[in-house]
Protein backbone atom coordinates (compact mmCIF):
# COMPACT_ATOMS: atom_id res chain seq x y z
CA UNK A 1 0.00 0.00 0.00
CA UNK A 2 1.26 3.30 -1.17
CA UNK A 3 1.22 6.14 1.76
CA UNK A 4 1.03 9.47 0.38
CA UNK A 5 2.89 11.98 2.80
CA UNK A 6 0.87 15.70 4.01
CA UNK A 7 3.11 18.29 2.70
CA UNK A 8 3.60 20.83 5.63
CA UNK A 9 1.75 24.13 5.81
CA UNK A 10 3.50 27.30 3.97
CA UNK A 11 4.16 28.42 7.36
CA UNK A 12 5.37 27.27 10.96
CA UNK A 13 2.49 27.53 12.77
CA UNK A 14 2.77 27.72 16.55
CA UNK A 15 2.29 24.72 18.46
CA UNK A 16 2.63 22.03 15.32
CA UNK A 17 6.54 22.37 14.95
CA UNK A 18 8.49 19.59 16.23
CA UNK A 19 5.22 17.53 16.19
CA UNK A 20 4.93 15.56 12.89
CA UNK A 21 1.25 13.98 13.83
CA UNK A 22 0.07 17.45 14.93
CA UNK A 23 0.89 18.55 11.85
CA UNK A 24 -0.10 15.86 9.37
CA UNK A 25 -3.71 15.32 11.02
CA UNK A 26 -5.04 17.85 13.26
CA UNK A 27 -3.57 20.69 11.52
CA UNK A 28 -4.73 19.53 8.01
CA UNK A 29 -8.29 18.76 9.03
CA UNK A 30 -8.45 22.39 11.09
CA UNK A 31 -7.06 24.13 7.92
CA UNK A 32 -9.17 22.16 4.88
CA UNK A 33 -12.43 22.75 7.42
CA UNK A 34 -11.45 26.69 7.80
CA UNK A 35 -10.71 26.76 3.85
CA UNK A 36 -13.91 25.97 3.31
CA UNK A 37 -15.53 28.26 5.68
CA UNK A 38 -12.92 31.21 4.09
CA UNK A 39 -14.08 30.24 0.44
CA UNK A 40 -17.86 30.66 1.95
CA UNK A 41 -18.08 33.30 3.77
CA UNK A 42 -14.34 34.78 5.04
CA UNK A 43 -12.67 37.50 4.39
CA UNK A 44 -9.07 39.35 5.15
CA UNK A 45 -8.98 42.40 6.35
CA UNK A 46 -5.40 44.24 6.20
CA UNK A 47 -4.36 45.98 9.78
CA UNK A 48 -1.57 48.19 10.53
CA UNK A 49 0.77 46.01 11.66
CA UNK A 50 -0.98 42.50 10.78
CA UNK A 51 -3.88 40.59 8.93
CA UNK A 52 -7.30 39.76 10.70
CA UNK A 53 -9.44 37.00 9.67
CA UNK A 54 -13.09 37.24 9.42
CA UNK A 55 -15.73 34.29 9.27
CA UNK A 56 -19.38 35.94 8.93
CA UNK A 57 -21.70 33.66 10.43
CA UNK A 58 -25.60 33.69 11.67
CA UNK A 59 -25.70 34.83 15.25
CA UNK A 60 -27.68 32.37 16.40
CA UNK A 61 -25.77 29.16 15.12
CA UNK A 62 -23.77 28.20 18.37
CA UNK A 63 -22.56 25.12 17.02
CA UNK A 64 -20.96 26.78 13.98
CA UNK A 65 -19.29 29.11 16.00
CA UNK A 66 -17.53 27.04 18.01
CA UNK A 67 -16.67 24.85 15.03
CA UNK A 68 -15.06 27.98 13.31
CA UNK A 69 -13.55 29.03 17.13
CA UNK A 70 -12.19 25.54 17.53
CA UNK A 71 -10.44 25.05 13.82
CA UNK A 72 -9.05 28.39 14.57
CA UNK A 73 -7.31 27.22 17.88
CA UNK A 74 -6.09 24.57 16.61
CA UNK A 75 -3.75 26.29 13.76
CA UNK A 76 -2.63 28.92 16.06
CA UNK A 77 -2.54 27.30 19.67
CA UNK A 78 -3.01 30.13 21.85
CA UNK A 79 -3.96 33.03 20.17
CA UNK A 80 -7.41 35.03 20.81
CA UNK A 81 -10.12 34.10 18.94
CA UNK A 82 -12.82 37.16 18.85
CA UNK A 83 -16.35 37.49 18.48
CA UNK A 84 -17.81 40.71 16.57
CA UNK A 85 -21.79 41.43 16.16
CA UNK A 86 -22.43 42.83 12.61
CA UNK A 87 -26.09 43.13 11.74
CA UNK A 88 -28.01 39.83 11.88
CA UNK A 89 -24.28 37.88 12.01
CA UNK A 90 -21.31 37.46 14.51
CA UNK A 91 -17.81 37.71 12.71
CA UNK A 92 -15.43 35.46 13.99
CA UNK A 93 -12.11 37.20 14.00
CA UNK A 94 -8.28 36.25 14.56
CA UNK A 95 -5.51 38.88 14.21
CA UNK A 96 -1.91 36.60 12.48
CA UNK A 97 0.71 38.11 10.62
CA UNK A 98 0.32 34.75 8.42
CA UNK A 99 -2.94 34.80 7.25
CA UNK A 100 -2.32 35.94 3.61
CA UNK A 101 0.60 32.85 3.19
CA UNK A 102 -2.21 30.35 4.60
CA UNK A 103 -5.18 31.54 2.07
CA UNK A 104 -3.29 32.67 -0.92
CA UNK A 105 -6.50 33.45 -2.36
CA UNK A 106 -6.92 36.61 -0.81
CA UNK A 107 -7.14 39.77 -3.10
CA UNK A 108 -8.45 43.22 -4.24
CA UNK A 109 -12.41 42.86 -4.42
CA UNK A 110 -14.68 40.16 -4.12
CA UNK A 111 -14.35 36.45 -4.30
CA UNK A 112 -16.77 36.40 -7.47
CA UNK A 113 -14.97 38.70 -9.45
CA UNK A 114 -11.21 37.41 -9.48
CA UNK A 115 -9.94 33.30 -10.10
CA UNK A 116 -9.97 31.66 -7.19
CA UNK A 117 -7.31 28.01 -7.98
CA UNK A 118 -6.20 26.09 -5.15
CA UNK A 119 -2.80 25.72 -4.53
CA UNK A 120 -0.95 22.47 -5.05
CA UNK A 121 -0.34 21.75 -1.38
CA UNK A 122 -3.81 22.91 -0.36
CA UNK A 123 -5.38 20.77 -3.16
CA UNK A 124 -3.55 17.73 -1.29
CA UNK A 125 -5.23 18.79 2.30
CA UNK A 126 -8.94 19.19 0.53
CA UNK A 127 -8.48 15.63 -1.40
CA UNK A 128 -7.03 13.96 1.69
CA UNK A 129 -9.59 15.58 4.25
CA UNK A 130 -12.96 16.79 1.50
CA UNK A 131 -15.62 15.99 4.49
CA UNK A 132 -14.07 18.65 6.29
CA UNK A 133 -14.00 21.68 3.64
CA UNK A 134 -17.13 20.08 2.51
CA UNK A 135 -18.30 21.08 6.38
CA UNK A 136 -16.33 24.17 6.12
CA UNK A 137 -18.55 25.69 3.22
CA UNK A 138 -21.77 24.31 4.33
CA UNK A 139 -21.41 25.79 7.59
CA UNK A 140 -20.60 29.47 6.05
CA UNK A 141 -22.28 29.45 3.18
CA UNK A 142 -24.75 26.62 2.50
CA UNK A 143 -28.00 25.20 3.98
CA UNK A 144 -30.52 22.54 4.66
CA UNK A 145 -33.85 23.30 3.72
CA UNK A 146 -36.85 21.19 2.61
CA UNK A 147 -38.54 20.53 -0.44
CA UNK A 148 -41.83 19.69 -2.05
CA UNK A 149 -41.69 17.11 -4.29
CA UNK A 150 -45.21 15.41 -5.30
CA UNK A 151 -47.20 16.38 -1.73
CA UNK A 152 -44.14 15.26 -0.01
CA UNK A 153 -41.27 16.87 2.03
CA UNK A 154 -38.21 16.04 1.53
CA UNK A 155 -34.96 17.66 3.42
CA UNK A 156 -32.23 18.70 1.07
CA UNK A 157 -28.69 20.61 1.76
CA UNK A 158 -27.82 23.82 -0.60
CA UNK A 159 -24.60 25.31 -1.14
CA UNK A 160 -24.63 28.98 -2.72
CA UNK A 161 -21.83 31.12 -4.36
CA UNK A 162 -21.29 33.96 -6.49
CA UNK A 163 -17.97 32.42 -7.63
CA UNK A 164 -17.90 29.48 -10.31
CA UNK A 165 -14.63 29.01 -9.04
CA UNK A 166 -15.41 28.16 -5.26
CA UNK A 167 -19.05 26.22 -6.54
CA UNK A 168 -16.26 24.34 -8.81
CA UNK A 169 -13.92 23.44 -5.37
CA UNK A 170 -17.50 22.59 -3.14
CA UNK A 171 -18.82 20.46 -5.97
CA UNK A 172 -14.93 18.23 -6.64
CA UNK A 173 -14.97 17.90 -2.79
CA UNK A 174 -18.33 15.94 -2.74
CA UNK A 175 -17.23 13.89 -5.72
CA UNK A 176 -14.40 12.96 -3.73
CA UNK A 177 -16.66 12.19 -0.16
CA UNK A 178 -18.97 9.98 -2.94
CA UNK A 179 -21.81 12.49 -2.76
CA UNK A 180 -23.92 12.96 -5.76
CA UNK A 181 -25.02 16.83 -6.77
CA UNK A 182 -26.32 18.58 -8.98
CA UNK A 183 -26.71 22.17 -10.24
CA UNK A 184 -29.65 23.92 -9.54
CA UNK A 185 -28.80 27.48 -10.59
CA UNK A 186 -25.57 28.91 -11.89
CA UNK A 187 -25.24 30.04 -7.95
CA UNK A 188 -26.45 27.35 -5.97
CA UNK A 189 -24.93 23.13 -6.31
CA UNK A 190 -28.07 21.10 -4.67
CA UNK A 191 -27.71 17.30 -2.82
CA UNK A 192 -31.27 16.37 -2.90
CA UNK A 193 -31.08 12.62 -3.45
CA UNK A 194 -32.30 10.72 0.38
CA UNK A 195 -28.46 8.83 0.53
CA UNK A 196 -26.62 11.61 -0.10
CA UNK A 197 -28.55 13.59 2.39
CA UNK A 198 -27.89 11.38 5.31
CA UNK A 199 -23.87 11.28 4.06
CA UNK A 200 -24.05 15.18 4.24
CA UNK A 201 -25.91 14.45 7.85
CA UNK A 202 -23.27 12.02 9.21
CA UNK A 203 -20.63 14.56 8.13
CA UNK A 204 -22.49 17.60 9.72
CA UNK A 205 -23.08 15.76 13.09
CA UNK A 206 -26.95 15.71 12.04
CA UNK A 207 -29.17 12.92 13.27
CA UNK A 208 -31.58 11.59 9.81
CA UNK A 209 -34.91 12.18 10.22
CA UNK A 210 -37.87 9.23 9.36
CA UNK A 211 -38.56 9.71 6.06
CA UNK A 212 -40.12 12.03 4.21
CA UNK A 213 -43.39 13.83 5.54
CA UNK A 214 -46.52 15.34 4.14
CA UNK A 215 -46.90 18.63 3.28
CA UNK A 216 -49.75 20.61 5.36
CA UNK A 217 -51.51 21.33 2.21
CA UNK A 218 -51.63 17.67 1.09
CA UNK A 219 -52.86 16.48 4.43
CA UNK A 220 -55.30 19.23 4.63
CA UNK A 221 -56.73 18.32 1.54
CA UNK A 222 -56.44 14.40 1.89
CA UNK A 223 -58.49 15.04 5.57
CA UNK A 224 -60.84 17.25 3.83
CA UNK A 225 -61.82 14.51 1.55
CA UNK A 226 -61.90 11.86 3.76
CA UNK A 227 -64.42 14.27 5.98
CA UNK A 228 -66.43 14.88 2.67
CA UNK A 229 -66.81 11.17 1.44
CA UNK A 230 -67.80 10.09 4.70
CA UNK A 231 -70.77 13.76 4.97
CA UNK A 232 -68.71 15.65 7.36
CA UNK A 233 -67.98 18.87 5.45
CA UNK A 234 -65.70 21.78 7.20
CA UNK A 235 -66.93 25.54 7.25
CA UNK A 236 -65.07 27.13 4.02
CA UNK A 237 -64.13 29.87 6.05
CA UNK A 238 -62.42 27.79 8.45
CA UNK A 239 -60.14 25.55 5.36
CA UNK A 240 -59.67 28.53 3.91
CA UNK A 241 -58.18 30.26 7.38
CA UNK A 242 -56.06 27.18 7.76
CA UNK A 243 -54.77 27.47 3.86
CA UNK A 244 -54.18 31.53 4.66
CA UNK A 245 -51.86 29.89 7.90
CA UNK A 246 -50.36 27.00 5.80
CA UNK A 247 -48.98 29.47 3.16
CA UNK A 248 -47.61 31.58 5.43
CA UNK A 249 -45.39 29.25 6.99
CA UNK A 250 -44.19 27.72 3.52
CA UNK A 251 -43.39 31.35 2.83
CA UNK A 252 -41.80 31.36 5.90
CA UNK A 253 -39.35 28.33 5.48
CA UNK A 254 -41.08 26.55 8.23
CA UNK A 255 -41.36 22.87 8.03
CA UNK A 256 -45.16 22.43 8.13
CA UNK A 257 -45.71 18.67 8.19
CA UNK A 258 -46.02 15.24 9.33
CA UNK A 259 -44.61 12.05 8.66
CA UNK A 260 -45.60 9.96 6.08
CA UNK A 261 -47.41 6.97 5.95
Amino acid sequence: MQVRILPPLPISLPGSSGNPSLAASEDHRAYSYLLGAYLGDGYLCRMPRTWRLEVYLHRDDTPTIDRVRTAISALLPGRRVGLRAHGAALVVTSYFKGWPALFPQHGAGLKHTRPIVLQPWQRDMVERHPEDFIRGCIDSDGCRHRRIVKGRNYPAYSFKNHSADILARFAEACSLAGIRWRKASRVTISIARRADVGRLDEILGRTPEPGPFLVAREVGRRLYSFRSYVGIRPPIRKVAMASATIDRGRRSGIGWGIPAP
